[in-house]
């Protein structure tokens, strides 16, 4: 959504592209971390190592420090539509690595990580069952933080309004 929302940006330069943005990372940030969390107690736990610097550990830390990076970023520019642009153009520049993630495992074949596994019917519907249950919080928690941040620059814009007279509705 990050990506999405840079692009949504820099085409239209509606601020609510940039919210979608923000949001997007922000989900994306918290779950890459669970991930890397849960990822390297379960290898402990499994191969007696806490991590292996493979291509696919290695580049999902990159996304990690990436979304990382872009959240402080963000926090830093103090001017909305400059933060908008340089958050816009970073988040477009830093998706790079998502389809890296993605294809790594079938580019470089690891033992620790098959491209592939069978799974028992019982398995199969128990993934099912948790990949809807994640996206359907993923794109509810990316809902929330976004309808937030279009409401507090909705306020933010009416008390400009009501201050100077001459607010301007088109930026949301």
């Amino acid at each position: 959504m990050a990506f999405v929302g840079g692009i949504g940006f820099l085409w239209q330069r509606r601020l609510a592209w940039d919210n979608l943005s923000a949001a997007g990372a922000t989900v994306a940030a918290f779950l890459c971390t669970i991930a890397l969390a849960t990822g390297m107690y379960w290898a402990r736990q499994a191969w007696g190592h806490w991590w292996v610097w493979t291509p696919r550990l290695t580049l999902t830390l990159m996304l990690w420090l990436l979304y990382v990076a872009y959240l402080l970023v963000r926090s830093s520019i103090e001017s909305r539509q400059r933060r908008a642009v340089i958050s816009a153009v970073y988040a477009i520049a830093a998706f790079v690595d998502v389809p890296l993630v993605y294809f790594s495992t079938r580019l470089i074949p690891e033992f620790e990580h098959p491209v592939s596994v069978s799974l028992e019917p019982d398995m199969k519907l128990t993934l099912i069952f948790w990949f809807v249950t994640v996206t359907l919080a993923t794109a509810g928690l990316i809902a929330a933080l976004h309808g937030r941040s279009q409401r507090q620059l909705a306020n933010e814009l009416a008390r400009a309004q009501d201050r100077d007279g001459d607010g301007d509705d088109e930026a949301i």
